[in-house]
């Protein structure tokens, strides 16, 4: 076990408590690491590298360039690295994501709290999520590569869940579930929307609204319990508390 406390000779304003817990620090500052094998790769300074937070068992691993950034839980975050701004907490969240790719500035501006959520794509950016399993793509499959996925909200047990896209809200229970390249949807209430993989611009309110719908359909509006028709549709409004196309 290796402890550090705060102004060593090697980490400025750092603690850390742990086997190989922030153990290549040297001029990175303000870093709180706790657990084993935590930031152990934390090395490069940032401009503003600091108020770095990660706590559980291997979580933060890869971390190197970072900075505003709070970790919680075992394998949290393990393979992030050159990003900003995320605040992660459950087990397992955030074990896919990574950062810079191909040039591209990713991984930023996540905050969510979660088992096993947000395992999407390396480069996924300003989601907002809170339940089991929501945002994972194919992020638990080892042999498929997640897509990125930005600028999307989950709230609930396995919202969105496979989502592997941008731009999507899911808010209840298994809202958007199974949703997987469709785009710019509003899903809110109990299984709202489950039933849609690749459907675009739907907006969904009600206990089950819109779950009789075809994966692709889009463009519908479906307020009330199981609102919405069977099959697939475009251009619809439906508000009635069954199904019904009048």
């Amino acid at each position: 076990w290796r402890y550090i406390l705060t102004n060593t000779k090697e980490g400025t304003n750092s603690i850390t408590i742990g086997q190989n817990a922030g153990s290549s620090i040297t001029s990175t500052v303000g870093i709180i690491a706790i657990g084993k094998d935590v930031c152990k790769l934390a090395t490069t300074p940032f401009s503003d590298q600091q108020s770095i937070v990660a706590i559980g068992y291997e979580t933060g691993t890869s971390m190197t360039i970072a900075h505003r950034t709070t970790l919680l839980g075992s394998k949290t975050g393990g393979l992030i690295s050159n990003s900003a701004a995320n605040t992660l907490i459950g087990f397992k969240v955030g074990t896919t994501i990574t950062g810079w790719v191909n040039g591209i500035d990713g991984s930023s501006y996540n905050c969510g709290v979660g088992c096993e959520s947000f395992n999407t794509g390396p480069s996924s950016s300003r989601n907002v999520f809170l339940g089991y399993q929501c945002l994972i793509g194919d992020g638990l499959n080892s042999s498929l590569l997640a897509d990125d996925v930005r600028d999307c909200v989950a709230l609930g047990h396995k919202a969105l869940r496979a989502c592997r896209t941008v731009e999507n809200v899911a808010v209840g229970s298994e809202a958007g579930t199974i949703i997987t390249t469709g785009k710019y949807n509003s899903f809110m209430g109990h299984k709202a929307g489950s039933n849609i993989t690749s459907g675009n611009y739907n907006t969904f309110l009600g206990y089950k609204a819109g779950i009789n719908l075809s994966a692709a359909s889009s463009n519908n509006v479906c307020i009330g319990s199981n609102a919405g028709f069977t099959g697939v549709l475009n251009n619809q409004l439906w508000i009635h508390n069954s199904q019904t196309n009048d």
